[in-house]
């Protein structure tokens, strides 16, 4: 399965807060672009597998919901993750992230 990309296009963010519901939330768009780009870093040295993924799409509102298996070196663990995108005149606006872990991480 092909992941979707959980980074919103630079040009589609305008003013915009993200909170991550663990506690963590960026109240600028030059925020929220270097908390994206820092677990962008983060990831590229995991390996991920996305088992399930849908999007919905509201007339202001997008849902991202992932299920994937995360590796890192060796170490396994489970999430399911959700992004919720409030959009206004075409921007994004508003990010709220939750992530549940389903599968604690086990060594391989």
């Amino acid at each position: 399965m092909t992941a979707p990309s959980p980074w919103a296009p630079r040009s589609r963010v305008s003013s915009v807060t993200r909170s991550g519901r663990a506690g963590d939330t960026h109240e600028s768009r030059a925020a929220v672009i270097t908390a994206c780009d820092a677990s962008a870093a983060y990831l590229a040295g995991v390996r991920i597998t996305f088992t399930s993924s849908r999007t919905i799409v509201g007339i202001d509102t997008v849902v991202v919901e992932t299920n994937a298996d995360y590796v890192e070196g060796d170490e396994t663990s489970s999430v399911s993750s959700c992004d919720l995108y409030d959009v206004v005149d075409g921007k994004i606006t508003v990010i709220t992230s939750y992530a549940v872990e389903l599968r604690a991480a086990s060594s391989s």
